[in-house]
């Protein structure tokens, strides 16, 4: 399952890579072939990203102690209900789990505006996919996720006591939700500006982007205090 995952992020970084080089170049060169190359890469980054990310959840599920993420974040003892919450225990997991998301945020939002924003779709996906090729080389070369250990050992350091909690199935995929879906009307707004688009239409797709953001990232933010307190 590792090698899955890890070979699925790097095609996820290659197409996330070509979709938003190619966005730029297709809309400077005029060329709609390109454009709509770039567009379909970037859907399918969400399929490569989801693949790497059930991977590791499935290395947790299987006890896949010679993944190093495994090992310090699970163990035999843990209770199988929180193993598949521990994807994002940790650094490593958390990344790849934002980049997922991320993925679909973006696949959802430039399909649902397609028809309304073409003048600036192109500049607005490359913002997007900026945005998560940065996770992606980041977990690629700093914090992989799917990093092997020399020796497998027989058994994990196990989750942080303090996640053992159900707030953890809630709290922390509602807070970076939330973070991460501010990336939307970001990427709307900068690629109004980079296409000299004058009119407002990107405003109202902004703002229910923004709206949804500010709803799921306070939603976790109270559950984060219900658990604190």
């Amino acid at each position: 399952m590792g090698d899955l995952g890890f070979i699925s992020l790097l095609i996820g970084l290659v197409l996330a890579i070509y979709a938003a080089i190619g966005s730029v170049m297709g809309k400077v060169l005029d060329n709609h072939g390109l454009i709509d190359s770039a567009r379909f890469a970037s859907y399918l980054t969400t399929l490569a990203l989801m693949i790497s990310a059930f991977s590791l959840v499935g290395s947790f599920l299987d006890r896949d102690f010679e993944l190093k993420y495994v090992f310090e974040h699970s163990s035999l003892s843990m209770p199988r209900l929180y193993t598949w919450v521990a994807i994002y225990a940790g650094n490593e997991g958390s990344l790849l789990f934002i980049a997922a998301l991320l993925s679909v945020l973006s696949t959802l939002a430039v399909a649902s505006s397609q028809s309304t924003l073409k003048s600036s779709l192109p500049y607005t996906i490359a913002t997007l996919m900026f945005i998560l090729t940065f996770f992606l080389l980041v977990m690629t070369f700093l914090a992989n996720p799917f990093e092997k250990l020399a020796e497998i050992p027989v058994d994990g350091r196990g989750i942080n006591p303090l996640l053992r909690h159900p707030g953890m199935f809630f709290h922390p995929p509602l807070l970076m939700s939330g973070l991460v879906m501010v990336s939307v009307p970001f990427s709307f707004a900068i690629g109004a500006l980079l296409s000299n688009n004058v009119s407002d239409e990107w405003v109202d797709a902004g703002r229910t982007w923004g709206i949804l953001a500010w709803a799921v990232l306070g939603s976790g933010l109270l559950l984060g205090g219900w658990w604190a307190y």
